[in-house]
């Protein structure tokens, strides 16, 4: 039975991806994708 092999037990602190994410800070949060801030502005197709 390896049902509580210890393996298991250290997973969290060998693989911290298993571990789900520390909440970003409000101020390193990206800004609403409608501000623009993060997108380049659209431009209109490029025609010769």
């Amino acid at each position: 039975e390896e049902g509580e092999s210890p393996h298991l037990h250290l997973s969290p602190y060998l693989f911290p991806s298993h571990k789900p994410p520390p909440p970003s800070p409000p101020r390193l949060r990206a800004p609403p994708p409608s501000l623009g801030f993060n997108r380049p502005p659209r431009r209109p197709p490029y025609r010769p």
